[in-house]
């Protein structure tokens, strides 16, 4: 979120939105389904998959980058989110969306065939990206496609999404991995991925063709850059814990400043020091979210 007050300009042309019918009638049904099916995927691979990473570590190796596997995937998201975000102001939603969805699979089939720790860290590095860029898709698909008076069930249907996963998906990924093997938990979901983007792209691509953008801003290479400086710098602060006393402290000296300089530039102003209203509440849930996908990671070994 930038600091700046001025109004957006309008990306897409005025359109008449139906208002007849639930979130399940026939013209919005498969932009629906697919959507939640696809989210719903997504934050499968965000919640389940350290419930077989013990088991992973056992058959790959590579202890000091497990927690490579998590924090390469949550840093690649940064990236997706903005990067999809700036490509659907500019070009419509299909083309982001059906990209994110190849890196997202792509990182699912490198993960599946991983032959060392290094390679699986690459895949979740591609998964992140693309479960960064798919919600942030659904997000303004539903601002654009969806009548006002739905957009609420929708997202609470989006947060059913995110909470059905947390609940049965480390029962569901150990069965997987019982039952067959570790890397199923990412060879399983690539074909309904496919079918998930089958039912959404095209509904995506009828959606650009009703609201066609009429006067795209420039990329915003500053916030880009800004963004590119979070992850770096927090990848930097990460990584000096793996690293001789000498490179570690040359790691956190220079990791640790630019990513508190991007950080400030990228959140509400006021959020590190939890001023009232919005700040605060970035703050808080930025701090909730840290403890739980970081104990998340390490409780299972």
């Amino acid at each position: 979120m930038t600091e700046s007050t001025e109004p957006a300009a309008p990306l897409v042309a005025p359109r008449t939105q139906p208002h007849s019918g639930g979130l399940f009638a026939p013209p919005r049904r498969a932009l629906v389904i697919g959507l939640l099916l696809t989210i719903t995927l997504v934050a499968f691979e965000s919640l389940a998959v350290a419930t077989v990473m013990p088991v992973v570590k056992d058959d790959l190796g590579g202890l000091a980058l497990y927690g490579w596997v998590f924090s390469g995937f949550f840093l690649a998201s940064l990236a997706g989110i903005e990067v999809a975000g700036q490509l659907a102001d500019r070009r419509g939603l299909h083309l982001p969306y059906t990209a994110s969805l190849v890196v997202f699979v792509g990182g699912l089939a490198i993960a599946a065939f991983a032959p060392s720790m290094p390679v699986l860290v690459a895949g979740r590095i591609l998964q992140g990206f693309g479960a960064g860029a798919i919600p942030s898709m659904g997000y303004v698909a539903i601002g654009r496609g969806l009548p006002e008076h739905l957009r609420p069930r929708m997202f609470a249907a989006l947060s059913t999404a995110w909470v059905l996963p947390g609940l049965v998906g480390p029962a569901v990924a150990s069965l997987i991995e019982h039952v067959a093997s570790w890397r199923w938990v990412f060879g399983a979901l690539v074909p309904v991925v496919v079918i998930a983007g089958a039912m959404t792209a095209p509904a995506l691509k009828a959606l650009d063709a009703m609201a066609p953008i009429t006067d795209a801003p420039a990329f915003d290479r500053r916030r880009l850059g800004v963004v590119g400086a979070l992850v770096v710098g927090v990848g930097m602060a990460l990584s000096a814990g793996d690293a001789t006393w000498f490179l570690a402290l040359g790691l956190a000296v220079a990791g640790i400043p630019l990513g508190v300089w991007a950080f400030t530039r990228l959140q509400p102003r006021g959020t590190v020091r939890l001023a009232p209203g919005v700040p605060a509440t970035v703050a808080v849930r930025g701090l909730l979210t840290w403890a739980f996908f970081g104990a998340d990671a390490y409780v299972s070994l």
